[in-house]
């Protein structure tokens, strides 16, 4: 793919779109808990993550070693200096500096009512 919008473009048409049409129409119950990226990039001190697993009936120990492990996959933690090839940044809501305004119109063309329905604004 030739431009930055055109690989967007297929990824909102592919593997994205799927996932984000995939999340909007699950049906949800009791045992079910919502957890968005937003809140695990910003977890530097694991507890956000801890109390998931705590949560989910994990043991003491098991809560210190999974915090280890999510810190050591953590774009923040472990993998700070050697991030995977197709990450660009951890950052959070990177649509508003790398959409342009086609970019974005097409987004909501495809995805607005979804995107409000998991609690984002676009």
């Amino acid at each position: 793919m030739e431009t930055f919008e055109d690989q967007l473009s297929f990824e909102m048409d592919n593997s994205s779109g799927q996932q984000i049409m995939t999340m909007a129409n699950f049906e949800f119950d009791s045992t079910i808990e919502t957890v968005k990226y937003e809140d695990l990039i910003q977890d530097y001190e694991t507890t956000f993550f801890g109390g998931l697993l705590d949560r989910l009936g994990f043991t003491d120990e098991e809560v210190k070693v999974g915090r280890e492990v999510f810190w050591k996959n953590a774009l923040f933690g472990g993998l700070k200096e050697n991030k995977p090839s197709h990450v660009t940044n951890g950052a959070v809501a990177q649509w508003e500096t790398q959409f342009t305004d086609v970019m974005l119109e097409r987004f909501n063309e495809r995805f607005a009512e979804p995107t409000r329905a998991l609690g984002y604004t676009v």
